[in-house]
C-alpha cells in the first residue's frame, strides 16, 4: 500500500462515510464492539477501507498513466 498512516488520517474530513459498509460487513462476520466504544470501531474500520480505497484509485491512475 502506498499510503503513509498520516497521509489517510489528514484526509479522513474529505473521504466518503462508510458507516453502512461497514456495518453490514460486521453483521456478516458477526463482528460486535465491546460496549461503549461503537463509533471508535467504525471510525477503524472505515479508515481501513478508505486507505485501501484510495491506494485503489491511485494504482488505477498509475496504470492509465503507462
Amino acid at each position: 500500500m502506498n499510503i503513509d498512516i498520516r497521509e489517510i488520517m489528514r484526509l479522513r474530513p474529505y473521504l466518503p462515510d462508510r458507516r453502512e459498509f461497514v456495518a453490514e460487513l460486521m453483521d456478516i462476520y458477526g463482528a460486535k464492539p465491546e460496549p461503549g466504544s461503537d463509533d471508535a470501531l467504525f471510525d477503524f474500520l472505515q479508515t481501513i477501507y478508505n486507505a485501501g480505497w484510495l491506494d485503489g484509485i491511485r494504482q488505477k491512475r498509475a496504470e492509465t498513466r503507462l
